[in-house]
Parts: C-alpha cells; sequence; structure tokens
C-alpha cells in the first residue's frame, strides 16, 4: 500500500508543493518543472528543486489502461540514505505525492 508524503498543486506547466518525511521535512517548497529534452532521449521530462537546489527528476506515465497520467520521480537528497521512487498523481482538485516500499 502506497504512503502519502506529499500534496502538490499544478501552476501552469509547474506543480508546487511539500514533501513531509521524517527525514524530509525541512525542504520548504519543492517545484516540479519541466525540462526540455532532446527528443527520443531518456533524459528525465521534469526536474525537481527545492531552493536553488536539484533534488531529483521526473518521468511522465500513463496507466496501464490508458486514462491517466503520472509522473514517476525519483528524489535523492544528502538527508536520504539512498534515492526514492515516488508518484505523483492526480487526486481531486491537487496532486499527491505516492511512495511505496518495493521488495526484491
Amino acid at each position: 500500500m502506497a504512503t502519502q508524503i506529499g500534496t502538490f498543486h499544478k501552476r501552469g506547466a509547474h506543480y508546487e508543493g511539500v514533501i513531509e518525511t521524517r527525514k524530509i521535512n525541512d525542504l520548504g517548497t519543492v517545484y516540479i518543472e519541466p525540462y526540455e529534452k532532446k527528443p527520443d532521449s531518456s533524459e528525465p521530462d521534469y526536474l525537481v528543486r527545492s531552493g536553488r537546489f536539484q533534488i531529483g527528476r521526473g518521468w511522465k506515465q500513463v496507466t496501464k489502461d490508458g486514462r491517466s497520467e503520472y509522473i514517476n520521480l525519483i528524489i535523492d537528497d544528502p538527508h536520504l540514505d539512498q534515492e526514492i521512487r515516488v508518484r505523483l498523481v492526480k487526486k481531486d482538485e491537487q496532486h499527491i505525492l505516492l511512495w511505496e516500499r518495493i521488495f526484491d
């Protein structure tokens, strides 16, 4: 089961909000901004920033049924022991950041 660790609002082409976990709670406003990548490249569609620091990157995805879009994000920060993988999904009038532990 996924855990909500953030709340975001769409502002034009970007998203802004907060991430709240035990280790990440002092980042302030976090921005998920479009990244102009080269066509047909594996570069991210979005960069994640807090202040002047880049703390992650994201890729657009579509659900298996093709009805909804979401963004897969990788967040990395010196506060973290390792990067975390999360999804930004639309819920009602906002977007929420979901984290789920992956077991091998």
